[in-house]
């Protein structure tokens, strides 16, 4: 993820913070139907967002410290497995998966609002 994170600040952006389930639901028909070529399966979660437990165990926080309030995880997710599952990755359904933070994933950057 620290590759994914680093890709976003370059564009003056960050990993995509999801905070409702309309944002989640949007992404999901939105933009996840493009990344449907690179999986092998319906269940693929090959899409990293800005969720990270690093810090603190089953606390995840976005990459700008708020804590996850909303979230959509898989059933039995997140679970650490092997004790190396710290970063938050999005699934073709929506849902959201716990995957190690070294993996090579697609991105979603996002951008705060330039007309506010």
């Amino acid at each position: 993820m620290a590759d994914a994170k680093d890709y976003c600040a370059s564009i003056g952006a960050y990993l995509v913070q999801i905070d409702t389930r309309d944002e989640n639901e949007w992404i999901k028909r939105t933009l996840q139907p493009a990344l449907k070529e690179t999986c092998s399966n319906t269940f693929c979660c090959d899409t990293w967002i800005g969720a990270t437990d690093q810090v603190e165990e089953n606390m995840f926080q976005w990459t700008n410290k708020e804590n996850v309030v909303f979230s959509n995880w898989i059933s039995g997710q997140p679970d650490d497995y092997r004790g190396d599952e710290d970063c938050a990755a999005l699934c073709l359904n929506g849902q959201w998966n716990d995957y190690p933070c070294t993996y090579l994933l697609n991105t979603i950057c996002e951008k705060d609002n330039l007309f506010s």
